[in-house]
């Protein structure tokens, strides 16, 4: 194992399981960047929903949080949304990505 391998193993290390699929997700963005990282960002495993759907990649969860009722003064729906939409570079997928997952963990959607 090279040091840079070694690294990614150990900055790994500290993250929650699903900040390590975030992650994965954007070691599949990096290998098709023709795509762009956030058509080619998946979600790795899946994210399984409590309503029983599957948030597999970011145009999933845009497509969720637009159908997700707003609950003024409750939730950040509108501005998670927006972060994943306006998402260009790997950093801004992730960090999307990871407020999306938060903001299902608070509200207590995601399986």
């Amino acid at each position: 194992m090279d040091d840079t391998e070694q690294k990614v193993r150990d900055s790994w290390a500290g993250l929650r399981p699903a900040e390590r699929d975030v992650a994965s997700g954007l070691r599949e963005a990096a290998a098709q960047p023709e795509k762009g990282a956030r058509g080619a960002f998946n979600f790795t495993p899946e994210l399984h929903l409590i309503d029983g759907r599957i948030v597999r990649n970011i145009d999933d969860a845009i497509l969720f949080l637009r159908e997700h009722e707003v609950r003024p003064g409750v939730d950040r729906r509108d501005e998670v949304m927006h972060m994943l939409e306006r998402a260009e570079t790997r950093e801004e997928v992730h960090a999307a990505a990871l407020h999306f997952i938060a903001w299902l963990e608070e509200l207590g959607i995601l399986g």
